[in-house]
């Protein structure tokens, strides 16, 4: 019988491993909420997050998507089970990975390849993730990953186009190191420049005599103190033409 490896944390979460079948390379990744409530964690593994790799494939070919709720998994089994992605954020920067939300005293379980002789999980714990929201965000992907997948399967996959997207998608704090095996360029696409920022933004236009430029960060201004929807492009032209 195959040994099974812990890490235990009985207050909270806790994350066991086992060869599913050591030929292939496979895993099966077993965690435990211990609370009394829902919680929600990522796995921390070989120095990166489960799920930071080549998840651009995993969305665009069906594997896995971005969660729009932090709901407890449904349990079909380890071969059944798939893992939503979300975006973490750490140290103020963020990141992709799988995220696992399990309710009171559940038991999930998941299979992971890649694994072989001599390379086996190490270093592995579960960190919390808090403060879930649905939020607009700006997501990017290196493209590199998404090759690095094809060497490594004999395949030709894709990533997920337009690249960035913008999308809907759940964003929580990780309590735990920020890691990120690729240059993804992930932002906050609810930020934006202040109203004070677009009027200074037209006026430095105009000096310049940008004048379309100016004119629609002008009426850019107007929109956001105003509330205002305006039809910029028509306004322009008739703008322009009357100057």
């Amino acid at each position: 019988m195959e040994a099974i490896y812990k890490q235990l944390d009985r207050s909270t979460a806790d994350v066991t491993w086992e060869w599913f079948d050591k030929e292939k390379g496979e895993v099966k990744w077993t965690l435990t909420n211990n609370s009394e409530g829902n919680k929600s964690v990522v796995l921390l593994r070989n120095s990166y997050y489960f799920g930071n790799a080549f998840w651009p494939v995993y969305k665009a070919n069906g594997m896995s998507d971005f969660t729009m709720k932090a709901a407890p998994l449904e349990d079909k089994g380890a071969q059944g089970n798939s893992a939503p992605l979300f975006i973490g954020k750490a140290n103020g920067k963020y990141l992709v990975a799988f995220l696992f939300t399990l309710s009171a005293k559940q038991s999930w379980s998941i299979i992971e390849g890649g694994f072989m002789y001599g390379f086996e999980p190490s270093n592995f714990s579960l960190k919390d993730v808090s403060g879930m929201e649905l939020k607009k965000m700006s997501v990017g992907y290196d493209e590199k990953q998404v090759a690095d997948w094809d060497a490594q399967t004999t395949t030709d996959c894709k990533g997920y186009e337009p690249n960035p997207t913008t999308m809907l998608a759940m964003v929580g704090n990780i309590d735990g190191p920020y890691i990120q095996l690729f240059d993804d360029p992930i932002a906050d696409a609810t930020e934006s420049p202040g109203c004070d920022a677009k009027l200074k933004m037209a006026l430095s236009y105009m000096a310049d005599k940008k004048m379309p430029e100016g004119i629609a960060e002008f009426l850019a201004y107007l929109d956001c103190l105003l509330g205002l929807k305006l039809d910029k492009e028509e306004l322009i032209v008739n703008i322009i033409h009357k100057l």
